[in-house]
């Protein structure tokens, strides 16, 4: 079975030139009000232990996020934030872009770009063309090597915690499980305190 790349490459309408430039204010924020500024879809991205990931439209204008919520009791809010940080800081083309950290409709939650497809499902539908994947390894790398270049760890490196932006990028998601080397210095994603013994 072969790939179809065409949703791939990034195409000219004026859909997908919404959906593709960058969500991120120029600051990290914590939106109020979050349900008059965005509307839930009834498409799901993807399920974990401790969190899900539904898909969000933005009412002004359209463009569609990804909201990861966290299921109650599973991540204390300090470790919501510290993967908020850590993953708002990681700006990287192979790395997903994390945009705000909100609460929608009584869940804490994690706003990125959205992706629409995930390795894992190119593997088993066997969708994954030998080509496709040196090009798919050399961009999982990139993002990686940028990782450690701002001395963390991913730790939870796998299938599903790599998708596909709508630009064909290979990019990294998932900084749930992520560790630093570098708490014994300052740090500006406010590490030592988040991830303390009381968070």
């Amino acid at each position: 079975m072969a790939i179809d790349n065409t949703w791939f490459r990034r195409r000219s309408g004026k859909e997908d030139s919404v959906h593709a430039r960058s969500c991120c204010p120029s600051k990290a924020v914590r939106s109020k009000n979050t349900n008059d500024t965005y509307e839930a879809t009834e498409q799901s991205a993807g399920e974990g232990a401790f969190s899900n990931v539904q898909v969000l439209k933005r009412r002004r204008d359209g463009a569609v996020f990804a909201l990861k919520t966290f299921k109650p009791g599973m991540m204390s809010s300090g470790k919501i934030q510290a993967e908020f940080y850590v993953a708002r800081g990681m700006r990287h083309q192979n790395i997903i872009e994390t945009c705000e950290l909100l609460e929608f409709r009584g869940s804490h939650g994690i706003l990125m770009e959205y992706a629409p497809r995930c390795l894992l499902d190119l593997v088993t539908t066997r969708a994954l063309k030998t080509g496709d994947a040196e090009i798919y390894l050399q961009q999982i790398l990139a993002g990686t090597a940028h990782i450690h270049k701002l001395g963390f760890a991913h730790r939870d490196l796998k299938l599903e915690n790599v998708v596909f932006g709508v630009d064909g990028q290979a990019k990294i998601i998932d900084f749930g499980s992520v560790h630093t080397t570098r708490l014994s210095r300052p740090s500006k994603y406010h590490l030592p305190r988040f991830f303390s013994d009381n968070s």
